[in-house]
């Protein structure tokens, strides 16, 4: 069974898209609230000259709960690595994090995108995004304009593209 706090083995996924084949250790920070199995899970990493100052969480064998964590070697928790992961594509449970270790994780998180979201530039909603879509036509509904895009990328019956090809299904958008 599945806990926060739990260090697990996975497939973390590449920022690129592209399918990791190396399985990782990562950190489950989060259930992700409703009715699916998906789990908040950050990438954990034996790159410590990686680590984020201030935001990664390393793991030493001098700290006092190491031998718990799971991993054989010194580590480090990349914060700024997260993805959302469904139950079953963890492969397993090697150790646990301690709910001090697990509350400085969530606590970097929150400060990490509290952060970024406060240094984002603010504009106001009439003013275009100097470099984002165009601005919608005028009468022009947002589903209307999806439906129009995606008619354009997939000749199905539904006018939506599905991951890898294929047929199309309107829960499956991709948006490239």
């Amino acid at each position: 069974m599945i806990e926060e706090g739990q260090i697990v083995l996975l497939r973390f996924p590449c920022a690129d898209g592209k399918e990791l084949t190396k399985v990782r250790p990562g950190a489950i920070v989060r259930k992700l609230p409703g009715d699916y199995d998906d789990w908040l899970v950050c990438m954990g990493s034996s790159q410590l000259d990686e680590a984020i100052a201030g935001l990664d969480e390393t793991l030493t064998e001098t700290d006092d709960d190491f031998l718990a964590t799971g991993p054989k070697v010194p580590g480090v928790i990349r914060v700024s690595r997260v993805a959302v992961c469904y139950g079953s594509s963890l492969l397993g449970a090697i150790g646990r994090l301690s709910g001090t270790r697990l509350d400085r994780i969530r606590d970097s998180l929150t400060r990490w995108i509290s952060v970024a979201a406060a240094d984002m530039p603010r504009r106001s909603r009439s003013e275009p995004a100097a470099s984002g879509p165009r601005p919608r036509p005028a009468g022009m509904r947002s589903a209307d304009m999806l439906r129009k895009a995606a008619a354009t990328q997939c000749p199905a019956r539904d006018g939506l593209r599905r991951p890898g090809g294929g047929g199309c299904s309107p829960g499956r958008l991709l948006v490239e």
